[in-house]
């Protein structure tokens, strides 16, 4: 089943590792390959423990406008799981 961060009720679904640690900023998760795509966050500051923002990138588009955009990872997270409802997927 894949999962992605567009699902109707995508809040309703929580991803974890093997361990039982809950993996934050999910874009989408397969629950049959184990495939996590999420996107790369980091602490705001360090007035503000605990605030947690994406990481963004500089990217130049066709007509040279720079703009910035989220950093996506995608790879194969053996052992986790989702979620819903306190029942695993």
């Amino acid at each position: 089943m894949l999962l992605t961060s567009e699902t109707p009720d995508a809040k309703d679904y929580l991803v974890y590792d093997c361990e039982g640690h809950l993996i934050p900023c999910i874009v989408s998760f397969d629950t049959e390959t184990e495939e996590v795509e999420l996107s790369i966050s980091v602490m705001k500051s360090s007035e503000e423990r605990n605030q947690v923002v994406q990481m963004f990138q500089k990217i130049t588009d066709a007509d040279g406008v720079t703009k910035s955009a989220p950093i996506f990872v995608k790879f194969r997270l053996p052992g986790a799981y989702a979620m819903k409802n306190n029942e695993r997927i």
